[in-house]
């Protein structure tokens, strides 16, 4: 069993009348173009063919939760595999394409494959390809709890539902959809004691590449920084003095951050202005993330998430039980209500 952790988000919308689980339950099964999977494909790049897609949404439980999984594909990809040998000095690899696995198929799946194909026109033939990355998400009302993956974040999803709505015609150009962090009961009784005085946004910069990297293209290196160095950036090129900075990093560590604070009592205005702006950090690193209160109490991070680590049970074919998976999701849901963590 493989720990992983579940996180919970609210979402929020605007100029939208129906919950989110309303809008996934109207567009996967009463939109008729979304009926076909392959028109749930969002393309991600006008120069590459990758996509992500709800690949499957069901009702559970007298549709009271909607259980599905948003994938991401990149069409063509060939995937590594590592030959693991311990008397080894180098272990050796080897890039398989799903044609070449196909072999590795049983005889019922090659007998299933062949009907299928027959019933399909020929520019039409079923063909396999590689999914890079599956997340998993319970909805219940506006509620969702999220099982996210290493290449699909929250803000992933984010950005599929509104596609999604937008393309099954149940958003308008003024509609808006986010999913809003909630912090943890005690994390909120913190904020309620004290304002949010200053914002800190940033991480250390520590450097993550050899003294040759100076002869690098400025752009090329500064994407692999945290986010500090990412608003540094802007104002060094700006001001055609990006080499200072590069040249500062070859002998010490830096810390780059963006604090957003006010030195005098806030304003109802100005706590409106900060909260907000906390809201719109919900997609960074925990890590990158401080708020500092009036009353001299700082939360990190990790403290603005509602998240929990659970087993992950997997079944004989290598996929990640989905039952058992749906019943932690919404088993750890329901606790999140009874401590009043979440509020229905």
């Amino acid at each position: 069993m493989i720990s992983k952790t579940i996180h919970y988000r609210y979402c929020k919308t605007r100029n939208v009348k129906k919950t989110l689980q309303q809008l996934l339950t109207e567009g996967y099964f009463k939109f008729d173009n979304f009926k076909l999977a392959n028109n749930r494909k969002q393309i991600l790049s006008s120069l590459s063919d990758e996509f992500m897609l709800i690949n499957s949404l069901s009702l559970k439980q007298n549709n009271e939760y909607l259980f599905g999984q948003l994938v991401y594909v990149e069409p063509g990809k060939s995937q590594p595999i590592l030959n693991i040998d311990n008397k080894s000095q180098t272990f050796t690899m080897r890039a398989f394409t799903p044609n070449q696995l196909e072999e590795q198929l049983t005889e019922a799946e090659i007998e299933n494959d062949k009907k299928t194909k027959s019933k399909t026109k020929k520019s039409q033939e079923l063909r396999k390809e590689f999914t890079d990355s599956i997340l998993y998400f319970l909805v219940h009302g506006n509620h969702i709890v999220i099982l996210q993956s290493k290449a699909l974040m929250a803000k992933d999803l984010e950005r599929y539902l509104i596609w999604f709505c937008s393309e099954s015609g149940q958003f308008t150009s003024k509609s808006e959809l986010y999913l809003e962090l909630k912090p943890p009961k005690e994390t909120i009784e913190k904020m309620q004691q004290g304002n949010a005085k200053r914002l800190s946004i940033g991480s250390s910069l520590t450097p993550r590449y050899e003294k040759k990297s100076k002869e690098k293209n400025y752009e090329q290196l500064i994407s692999k920084m945290g986010i500090g160095l990412e608003i540094l950036r802007q104002y060094f090129i700006k001001n055609k003095k990006s080499k200072n900075l590069i040249d500062s990093l070859d002998e010490s560590n830096i810390e780059v951050k963006l604090e957003i604070s006010y030195k005098r009592k806030t304003t109802e205005k100005g706590q409106q202005l900060l909260d907000s702006i906390a809201t719109s950090l919900r997609h960074l690193d925990e890590d990158e993330v401080e708020i500092d209160l009036t009353n001299g109490v700082t939360i990190n991070g990790d403290e603005l998430r509602l998240s929990k680590k659970i087993g992950i049970k997997y079944t004989k074919s290598n996929l990640i039980d989905e039952v058992n998976l749906f019943e932690k999701m919404k088993n750890w849901f329901c606790e999140k209500i009874l401590s009043e963590d979440v509020e229905l």
